[in-house]
């Protein structure tokens, strides 16, 4: 043990009691047979190097008890499977001091951290745009501020009543966005509220969260609720919310509560067809802004007005599609 103590220049410059335990836990397997040794065992325990690391792991339970862990020590112990964790922790006590429930509310508390600020990320991220919204840099520098100080942020501090009280508004809403944040239908949908909106408000991210966001929610699970009975569903009215998406089974499986029934390879190929009624409807326009310019000769009745009377009003549904 003596020349193992020699050796160990991280223990011996103890400066940072994190990086002492991840050491020691790297060495998991050589300090159990040490603390679990049986028989003689008197001068083992006794001796100076021995002693020490118990110490250091009494000091680290310790920190753990009162909260003062930081969260980025708690990343990197809670990599170690609760079944290391638990003995090693226990290690310098002869009676239990940091229980498994201990450890199991540990990672809850810390995985619940780290989910929040992915949460309010994704929300400033996707439903904020920077150059609309006009307060969101605010709250980006404060969660960029939070991720680059997880080494000196404490549980106790993250746990205090007042530690959300600036994003305190944003929570609920960036939590039940957080589902949709890649989905292209409900993009569609927010997008087309955003334009209505910003038209008539100055942009907040208050009024995003608490305002505008409720609206989508509502009118998303509006359209979505139209394809319980997707067959006889109007291809005015559906598409808006497939307008471009190129991953029409990704989106299925995210509205698989509207609809209940197995996806079947004609929706799939419909929503398909459906997905590009809006651009075709625009190039459809576009020709006859041509047409006009060059005086070519056409009707009402012809094929390009035909065309975008069926694609644009109400004389095409999606089972005929």
């Amino acid at each position: 043990m003596t020349y193992l103590e020699a050796k160990d220049k991280i223990i011996k410059n103890n400066t940072n009691l994190s990086a002492v335990i991840l050491k020691l836990l790297e060495n998991y397997r050589f300090w159990s047979l040490i603390f679990n040794a049986t028989g003689l065992v008197d001068n083992l325990y006794s001796h100076p190097y021995v002693k020490q690391v118990q110490g250091l792991i009494f000091k680290f339970d310790a920190v753990i008890l009162r909260e003062d862990i930081t969260i980025r020590s708690l990343q990197e112990i809670l990599e170690y499977d609760t079944k290391i964790l638990h003995p090693f922790l226990n290690f310098s006590a002869k009676k239990e001091k940091i229980s498994e429930d201990l450890i199991k509310n540990l990672r809850k508390n810390y995985h619940g951290y780290i989910l929040k600020i992915e949460q309010l990320r994704s929300f400033y991220d996707n439903f904020c745009p920077i150059e609309k919204v006009k307060d969101v840099q605010n709250f980006l520098n404060d969660i960029n501020n939070r991720n680059n100080n997880l080494g000196n942020l404490t549980l106790k501090e993250t746990l205090a009543d007042n530690h959300w009280n600036f994003h305190k508004k944003i929570i609920d809403t960036a939590r039940k966005a957080r589902k949709w944040a890649k989905s292209h239908t409900f993009y569609n949908v927010f997008d087309s509220e955003l334009k209505l909106k910003s038209d008539e408000n100055e942009l907040t991210v208050e009024y995003i969260a608490l305002t505008l966001m409720p609206a989508v929610f509502i009118e998303y699970d509006r359209l979505c609720q139209q394809y319980k009975e997707w067959e006889s569903l109007k291809c005015s009215e559906g598409s808006l919310i497939w307008k471009n998406v190129k991953d029409i089974e990704i989106e299925l499986n995210l509205i698989s509560d509207y609809i209940q029934r197995e996806k079947s390879p004609k929706l799939i190929k419909t929503l398909e067809y459906l997905s590009l009624v809006p651009t075709q409807i625009e190039r459809l326009q576009q020709l006859s802004i041509v047409v006009v310019m060059f005086k070519i000769t056409h009707t009402k009745d012809d094929w390009l007005e035909r065309i975008q009377l069926v694609l644009r009003d109400d004389y095409l549904w999606l089972g005929k599609l």
